[in-house]
């Protein structure tokens, strides 16, 4: 077996977003998660550029760059920060606004983007049989526009022809306004899939 390098890219357009977007309102409900550019005529790109690499040990490496058009900029990712700290405070009050904290809260993890920012790096090391039906997959994305980062890890073992077990860890970066850091430090799953 022989080194390979792929290179490859895609890219896609799309105009207006339909992404929610904090919006700064007057009085005590001081927020909104509106979709503020649903009806824009803008265009928002999208593109991934990315080289694969692999090993003659049979490792693949691979490099990528994702610029997301319909994230956050800076001044879009301070106000939702903004937002998160008024809505949780809010939300522990005592008060009538709780409700409105944490409604506005569920609307925020639920923006409807892919990534919040828009710079993205991803580095991932994928092996089959790492070991006799053991299958390893490890990745960091980092958010260039924050620091933050994701790693991610799997590995898969095949007991036999109908089952494998998995398991897969993920630990995400950066403060409570950052990308990554945002909403969850990190997660343990296992599963076992039997396939007939």
């Amino acid at each position: 077996m022989t080194d390979a390098i792929v290179v490859y890219g895609e890219t896609s357009l799309q105009q207006g977003s339909s992404a929610l977007f904090p919006l700064a309102l007057s009085g005590p409900l001081a927020w909104e998660m509106a979709t503020a550019k649903k009806d824009s005529h803008a265009l928002y790109a999208t593109f991934l550029a990315g080289m694969g690499y692999t090993l003659a040990s049979g490792g693949t490496v691979t490099l990528e760059y994702l610029y997301y058009g319909p994230g956050y900029d800076s001044n879009d990712a301070t106000k939702f920060s903004r937002l998160k700290r008024d809505a949780t405070d809010q939300y522990v009050s005592d008060s009538p606004l709780a409700g409105y904290g944490a409604r506005l809260l569920g609307r925020a993890a639920g923006n409807r983007l892919d990534f919040l920012r828009r710079n993205h790096v991803m580095l991932q090391y994928t092996k089959e049989d790492l070991f006799p039906d053991l299958d390893l997959v490890s990745r960091i994305t980092v958010c260039a526009d924050d620091g933050s980062s994701r790693m991610y890890s799997s590995l898969s073992l095949g007991l036999n022809d109908h089952v494998e077990v998995k398991v897969s860890g993920l630990l995400n970066t950066g403060g409570p306004d950052e990308s990554f850091g945002m909403f969850l430090d990190y997660q343990v799953q296992a599963a076992l899939e039997y396939c007939y």
